[in-house]
Parts: C-alpha cells; sequence; structure tokens
C-alpha cells in the first residue's frame, strides 16, 4: 500500500477572462509513496471535495482530475477544471460559513481512492468571495459588514450625502441651506407690520440675501412680495408695507445662499380694520356726524360745524379780515365767509377755539393731539402715503388731478382750504387742513395737511390765527 503526504503549497487565482471573476483555484501538492520516495513522472488520480462547515461536513462540491507529477513528484492543477461529480464551483456561497478541503488519492488510476488529508480553508480568497458570497447590485452599490454578512446599499441620488447611523451607513439627503426662523410680527396696522428672522446656520455658502415673503396664501415664498434685510447669519427685522386693511397674511422669513433658499416657520397675522362705520354723534347745535372706525381709533367722517362751546357759550363769528388778525381768543367763520359752503365743508376755527377748556367738540369726542394724528397716519402706512387713503376721490371737490385719492380710510377728507392769519382766504380746492390741539410756541401750533397733488400728509406748524377745519376723535 502507498502512503502519500499531501503538500499544499499554494492556493492561487486564475481567471479565464480579465476583469470576470475567478471561477478555479491552483493548487499543487507533492506526492511521495509508502516508502517516502516520491512518486515522480506518474498519472495519479485525484478527488477533490470542497466541505462545508466542518472537516466531516457536507460536500458542496466535488470533481476529479488526473494530474501527472513532474521529476520532483509535484502535481499541479486547477480547482474548478476537473470534472465536476457534486455541485458546481460557481455555484459555491463562500460567504455562508467555513470551508474544508479533502484530498484523495488514487496513484494506480483505477478510481480507488484513498484519503490522504482533510485541511480547513483559513481565508477564502477575496475575489472568489465578492463574485458568491457578497450581494450584487446595480452601478453605485455599496457594501458594508453588520459583522456576520454583507449588506448592499443601493446607490443614492444626485446631493445625499452617506451618514452613518447606530453604526449603518445609510444615503441621507442633507440640507446645505441656511438655518433659520421667523420672528413673529408686531406693531400690525392697516397696512404695515413689522417682523423679520433669525438666521442660526449660513448652511454651506455664506447667506447673501435675507428678509421675509408674504402672501394672502400660504407658504409665502420670493415670487411673493418680500423685503430685503442685509446678508449674514443672526436676528434682522424687516418693515412690511403695502398691506391691505383687515386682511389676513402669511409670512416667512427666508436666507439664501450659494446652495438656494431657505425659509423659516410660517406665521400668519391679520390687519387691522379700517373704513369701519362707527356710531353716530350729536353736537350741541344739534349737528348730526357719522363717525368711521380707523383702527383703534374713531374720527367724525365730516369736519366740525358747531357755534358753541360744550357748555352753550356762543363762539363768535368773525367777518373782519382786520379784526380776525388780531384775535387771540376763539372765533370761527365760513369759508370765504359764504354761508353756502357749511353744507359741504362746515366751519373753520382759530386754535384759539381749539385750546378753548369750555370744549368746542361733542361730548365723549375732543380734538386730536399731534401724537393722536400721526397713529392715524401711522396706521393707513407713514405720512407719505396716508394723504391718498384720507382724501375724498374725485374732482368733485378736489383740482384734478387729486393724486393717489382713494378713501380707502373713510376719511373723505375735503380741500376747504383754509383762512390765513391775515384775514384772507386761500384758493379752495388745493388743500385740507386740520387743527391738532397740541401747541408748539406761544403763536403757533400744529397741523395736518393734504394736497391736490400727491398723498402725503403734511405735518406743519401753524400761526395760531390761521383758520383751519376741525375733526373730531372719540375719547
Amino acid at each position: 500500500m502507498n502512503k502519500f503526504y499531501i503538500f499544499l503549497a499554494a492556493i492561487l487565482l486564475t481567471t479565464s477572462t480579465f476583469a470576470q471573476a475567478p471561477e478555479k483555484m491552483s493548487y499543487q501538492a507533492v506526492i511521495r509513496n509508502s516508502s517516502d520516495a516520491l512518486v515522480t513522472n506518474q498519472a495519479v488520480g485525484m478527488r477533490i471535495s470542497i466541505l462545508q462547515t466542518t472537516a466531516t461536513g457536507a460536500a458542496v462540491y466535488v470533481e476529479t482530475q488526473t494530474p501527472t507529477t513532474n521529476i520532483n513528484g509535484l502535481v499541479s492543477l486547477e480547482i474548478g477544471t476537473g470534472t465536476p461529480v457534486t455541485g458546481t464551483f460557481a455555484g459555491i456561497d463562500w460567504a455562508a460559513g467555513s470551508y474544508f478541503i479533502k484530498t484523495e488519492i488514487d496513484v494506480d488510476d483505477n478510481a480507488s481512492y484513498d484519503v490522504t488529508g482533510t485541511s480547513q480553508l483559513m481565508s477564502v480568497p477575496y475575489a472568489l468571495y465578492a463574485d458568491n458570497g457578497m450581494p450584487s447590485g446595480t452601478a453605485g452599490t455599496m457594501l458594508y459588514s453588520n459583522g456576520t454578512d454583507w449588506v448592499a446599499i443601493p446607490a443614492g441620488t444626485n446631493g445625499q450625502t452617506l451618514t452613518i447611523t447606530n453604526g449603518v451607513p445609510t444615503w441621507a439627503t442633507v440640507s446645505h441651506l441656511p438655518t433659520l426662523t421667523t420672528t413673529t410680527p408686531s406693531n400690525t396696522l392697516a397696512t404695515t407690520a413689522t417682523a423679520g428672522g433669525n438666521i442660526t446656520s449660513d448652511g454651506l455658502g455664506a447667506t447673501g440675501a435675507r428678509g421675509v415673503c408674504w402672501s394672502t396664501s400660504p407658504n409665502p415664498t420670493t415670487v411673493n412680495s418680500f423685503t430685503s434685510d442685509g446678508t449674514g447669519t443672526g436676528t434682522f427685522t424687516s418693515n412690511i408695507t403695502g398691506l391691505t386693511a383687515n386682511t389676513t397674511y402669511y409670512i416667512r422669513a427666508y436666507a439664501t445662499n450659494s446652495s438656494g433658499t431657505a425659509y423659516g416657520n410660517e406665521i400668519n397675522f391679520t390687519t387691522l380694520e379700517i373704513n369701519v362705520p362707527g356710531p353716530i354723534v350729536t353736537d350741541i347745535d344739534g349737528n348730526v356726524y357719522e363717525t368711521v372706525g380707523i383702527c383703534y381709533q374713531t374720527w367724525t367722517k365730516t369736519n366740525l360745524n358747531v357755534t358753541k362751546y360744550r357748555n352753550g357759550d356762543v363762539i363768535p363769528q368773525v367777518t373782519d379780515p382786520t379784526a380776525w388778525a388780531g384775535l387771540t381768543t376763539g372765533a370761527w367763520c365760513y369759508y370765504n365767509n359764504d354761508p353756502t359752503t357749511e353744507a359741504v365743508y362746515g366751519k373753520l376755527y382759530n386754535w384759539h377755539a381749539v385750546n378753548d377748556p369750555r370744549g368746542l367738540a361733542p361730548a365723549g369726542y375732543h380734538i386730536p393731539t399731534d401724537a393722536e394724528w400721526t397713529t392715524l397716519t401711522t396706521c393707513l402706512g407713514g405720512e407719505t402715503v396716508a394723504g391718498g387713503a384720507m382724501k375724498e376721490t374725485g374732482t368733485t371737490h378736489w383740482i384734478t388731478p387729486n393724486t393717489d385719492a382713494t378713501n380707502s380710510s373713510g376719511f373723505t377728507g375735503l380741500p376747504e382750504a383754509y383762512r390765513t392769519n391775515g384775514g384772507s382766504f386761500a384758493v379752495n380746492g388745493y388743500y385740507g387742513n386740520w387743527w391738532s390741539s397740541t401747541e408748539n410756541a406761544t403763536t403757533n401750533a400744529l397741523q395736518r395737511g393734504v394736497r391736490y397733488n400727491n398723498g402725503s400728509v403734511d405735518r406743519s406748524v401753524s400761526d395760531k390765527r390761521n383758520g383751519f377745519s376741525v375733526r373730531c376723535l372719540r375719547d
């Protein structure tokens, strides 16, 4: 009986075609007989088995070959190219556990095999493992080990970033946009509001534009109305103008960098009401006035037309220019001393009548202060635009073009002109002027005026002897 010593000299990988997965494994052994002599230049039968899990495990692949030893007793063969007996070499799942190689020799090549040795494959050749043991996938597929198996990660999409969560790699869409929040609107009036935002991160790129955007529909963007309020991170304030009274708006802060535009949380708010019908008020003479609610205030819609103070004392009517110019006490007159103007324009009063402690306004009302006039104009968008909201529309009373007149507030301002401190009258149709109760100096006080050729409101200092119209404000 022959004795054989099988020496595994090398396990190498070969490839039938470049860039394809390996389909065979090179194997070399030295064969000696029972006398320890080399078996040289002789054909020998060999049976190679790949066993799974243990040295006595099931054979997942068996093949036979008949190599010839060389002068040194060395046989060289390629496992995977012999005659298959069981399974296929390509079908071995190298990731499915441990594997062993069992070699059997038939020195006479008569199909009588002797087991010569079984040894464990301590490391499976990577290319075989990658071909049979790792998951397959499309281009861009990545693999990671969960400690037991290789797991495929499908390719991500453009712009995604590979992140690690609890040791597991996953593709995620990571925002490179700024991070920000929207500030709750404040100072909300009929046509204006104040808002802003806070940018806590620039993202990947400096913030080049920021502000707030708004719309009457949810999810406003910079396609809608927006402000521009500087650059960079941190808090910012936005002054919102051009709003419509009694309207709900949706607002978001925005910030733009090289990656795009990000938006803060959405907040909604409602502007204040204007042109709201108010209560009817009657003066001591029995004259009836309609009133109008504008933001938080209630104003008379027409000019004062009273001839008595609130306590019943008569206010003198003064027509003479010289007498008017010398007055230091209260007085009234018709425009151009013409009683027919009363029905439309009411009466003109000097400031002494406005300031008389006996009271010029009906009970429950007063002559507005300078600050209260400012509250009105601010509510209507500021002095540069409030005049248009306060003027009667059309040219029935106003000279053409009566610029920007909408009377959206319901104030219905008329162009009664005024009487000068010298007793003469300015031309009617160009200006509307109203006293405030606020004194500026010994000889003058503050008043408001609107003009035919623009939509602004003038805040002016005027001689107390001037004759202006008067509007009353509810207490």
